[in-house]
């Protein structure tokens, strides 16, 4: 799942609106659906921006796990 997906994903999970995160975090909330159609990662400090708001370790945001499998099944 991509970066922004899961930043919808804890939206859901929060109750919060995409409007709400971006003026918390101080960015276009229009950033978000830009971000699932061109399936793009944030710049780090504002990945990190976003995860405090969200209350949520980076990782889930970046879904570490999923990349971690990646990794181990092409070495494999």
């Amino acid at each position: 799942m991509s970066f922004w997906k899961n930043v919808d994903k804890e939206l859901e999970y929060t109750g919060k609106t995409r409007k709400e995160l971006a003026a918390e975090v101080n960015f276009p909330d229009s950033y978000i659906s830009k971000g699932i159609s061109r399936n793009s990662i944030p710049s780090a400090d504002l990945a990190l921006k976003i995860a405090h708001a969200l209350n949520v370790p980076l990782e889930i945001l970046l879904d570490i796990k999923a990349v971690s499998e990646i990794r181990v099944t092409e070495l494999g």
